[in-house]
């Protein structure tokens, strides 16, 4: 049943990704002077920074490197909403982690592209025995330099918190994820 969840949301989140992208630079026309969109259009925004970007997206992947102007600014923040397609939606379709659910993962949880490392990794999330949520996690070699990766599920890597008494599910929604493609190998 899980699985046919996902595939639904998927679709879902598929529709509103395409919707997204040609409404992106208009939407930025609504962001304030430190790049935050209105609540009511919050979830063209990703949770954990502005329209502006992160930092690896600032130094790395904008347009225009130094936001000289203000058709500069739109275009960067144009990107940002390109490489993070209506990204609250996929907070909004997340799934729900609680305090006692059971989490199970098996496979190399040192997969990655950043540092690259290829390997498999699977996250299973169980509420009173009952499969709630998963991810599963691949990496692959395509060549000396890029990768190829796929992210689906749910990021189940977002609810584990290390405490004193080991590794606990805290209270947490859980992005929805689907994320083929090619990468470049990270440093």
């Amino acid at each position: 049943m899980i699985y046919t969840k996902y595939i639904l949301l998927s679709i879902l989140q598929l529709v509103i990704d395409i919707i997204s992208y040609p409404l992106a630079p208009f939407v930025v026309l609504f962001c304030n002077k430190d790049g935050n969109l209105p609540r009511w259009l919050s979830l063209f925004q990703t949770y954990d920074n502005t329209c502006d970007g992160d930092n690896g997206y600032k130094q790395e992947h904008r347009f225009f490197p130094n936001n000289a102007n203000a058709f500069q600014v739109w275009v960067n923040r144009t990107g940002w909403l390109w490489r993070n397609p209506a990204y609250g939606f996929d907070i909004l379709l997340g799934c729900k982690c609680k305090v006692g659910d059971r989490l199970i993962i098996l496979g190399d949880r040192a997969t990655g592209d950043n540092p690259y490392r290829a390997g498999v990794c699977e996250w299973k999330l169980y509420r009173e025995g009952k499969l709630v949520g998963f991810q599963y996690y691949a990496v692959s070699n395509l060549s000396s330099t890029k990768c190829l990766r796929l992210n689906a599920g749910w990021k189940l890597w977002n609810a584990e918190e290390v405490t004193e008494k080991g590794i606990i599910i805290k209270e947490t929604k859980c992005q929805l994820v689907f994320t083929p493609g090619i990468n470049n190998k990270g440093k």
